[in-house]
């Protein structure tokens, strides 16, 4: 399976699997989702934000 970037309806961006997607959620590339998530702004300040397989698994942010 296959992971994208989604927002919702509401602004709230996630990943999730490709075949979990609703119709009201809108697939965005990654750069968006880094810059409407704040990951971004992580990467530029603290070095390369590493994401894991799962949204679980995102709030354990890797630095390198």
């Amino acid at each position: 399976m296959d992971y994208v970037f989604v927002k919702d309806s509401e602004g709230y961006v996630f990943k999730k699997l490709e075949n979990e997607v609703y119709p009201d959620e809108k697939v965005i590339s990654k750069k968006e989702y880094m810059k409407i998530s704040g990951l971004s702004s992580y990467e530029k300040n603290l070095g390369m934000v590493v994401l894991e397989k799962t949204p679980a698994e995102n709030r354990n942010l890797h630095y390198l």
